[in-house]
């Protein structure tokens, strides 16, 4: 609430990783575009090459937001809009595990809004954008499920694509769902 008026000023929790992990949707956001070969060589840590491997690189979080940045121009402005759409994607991936298996709307609500309001994520994580990505192990962990119940092709391949975008979104998260 506090958030929504000071979208192009303002980063939620600390100054700290939403200040780095802004500049970093900003930089994979420029670079993709403008120096795809030098995306890994980010201007920090010099004289180190590849040093955007040092840190989260947020390539699974830049690649939705990305164009929030080249129309916007705003690393802050990009940041809050991922972390809005991250609480939303949170939510939904709960209701959608959920719902796959319970069969249940109104448990799938429950656990979605839960979920995106649990004291873990609304306080003591607030300042990690990266840790809204745990969506993807909940996708990850419904196209396991969905592949267990019908054996599928592509429940496994969907069980890959979302391993594959939580590893790209947050290393720790995806070392976790391995």
């Amino acid at each position: 609430r506090e958030l929504l008026p000071h979208l192009w000023n303002a980063l939620p929790g600390n100054a700290g990783d939403p200040m780095l992990n802004a500049w970093i949707l900003g930089w994979v956001s420029e670079a993709v575009v403008s120096q795809p070969l030098a995306l890994w060589d980010a201007p920090i840590f010099h004289p180190h090459p590849n040093a955007l491997a040092f840190s989260e690189h947020l390539m699974g979080i830049a690649v939705f937001v990305a164009p929030v940045y080249w129309l916007s121009g705003d690393a802050i402005f990009t940041y809050n809009v991922a972390f809005l759409l991250g609480f939303a994607f949170l939510g939904w991936a709960a209701f959608a595990l959920t719902r796959a298996i319970t069969g249940r709307a109104d448990a799938a609500v429950v656990a979605g809004v839960l979920l995106m309001c649990s004291p873990y994520f609304v306080s003591s994580q607030v300042a990690r954008l990266q840790m809204l990505s745990a969506g993807w192990s909940l996708l990850a962990f419904l196209g396991l499920h969905r592949w267990l119940e019908r054996g599928s092709w592509p429940t496994i391949a969907a069980f890959a694509a979302c391993w594959i975008l939580q590893f790209k979104s947050n290393v720790y998260l995806g070392l976790f769902l391995s």
